[in-house]
């Protein structure tokens, strides 16, 4: 079996890698999902690690809206546009927060109002997102972390570039995320 599917790659010049592409993100999406009646897909394209192709970020409307009410950042379902063919991409099969350890329960938490998309400095010049996160306790200050997400093959992967506390300054806050410098993120609404 394995002559045949080698003798077929290469009499087809097919790519032997392709076998599990997805050639429509959002029929994948929809796939595992109960949509409720009237929500929406939110629809995020952007290109993570500046290969000129747009990985394509979704979620739905109702999560992302419950997120931000709730003060919490919303996640979003990540499909990395494959090298050939350029009309495919590969699901993310999580995120990788400890080396060598995938999470594939853990969806990327990304702030759409406050994010950075481009080259990170503190990863030696790897583009990715740069967002944040803030955690309010009942009692004390609040905190905000800031970290980073990059494509690493076919996960994310999650780097923690500073923590601090609100109302202080932060060098790596106003390296990316403070206004003039974030990036502008246009979601689209697509009807599911």
């Amino acid at each position: 079996m394995k002559f045949l599917l080698i003798t077929l790659t290469i009499f087809l010049g097919l790519p032997a890698l392709s076998w599990g592409s997805i050639t429509d993100p959002i029929n994948d999406f929809k796939t595992d999902l109960t949509i409720p009646s009237g929500d929406k897909i939110l629809k995020w394209e952007v290109d993570l690690n500046g290969d000129g192709k747009n990985e394509v970020l979704l979620c739905l409307k109702s999560d992302f809206t419950a997120a931000i009410e709730s003060h919490d950042t919303p996640t979003w379902t990540v499909y990395i546009a494959e090298a050939n063919p350029s009309t495919s991409y590969t699901k993310s099969e999580g995120t990788e927060y400890e080396a060598g350890q995938i999470s594939v329960d853990d969806l990327p938490q990304i702030d759409t109002d406050t994010c950075f998309v481009g080259s990170i400095t503190q990863l030696s010049s790897v583009q990715g997102i740069v967002t944040m996160q803030i955690k309010t306790p009942r009692s004390g200050e609040s905190t905000a972390t800031i970290y980073a997400f990059t494509v690493d093959g076919n996960h994310l992967k999650y780097t923690k570039l500073a923590e601090y506390q609100i109302g202080q300054t932060n060098a790596v806050f106003n390296q990316y995320l403070a206004d003039g410098v974030r990036t502008s993120v246009h979601l689209q609404e697509l009807m599911p």
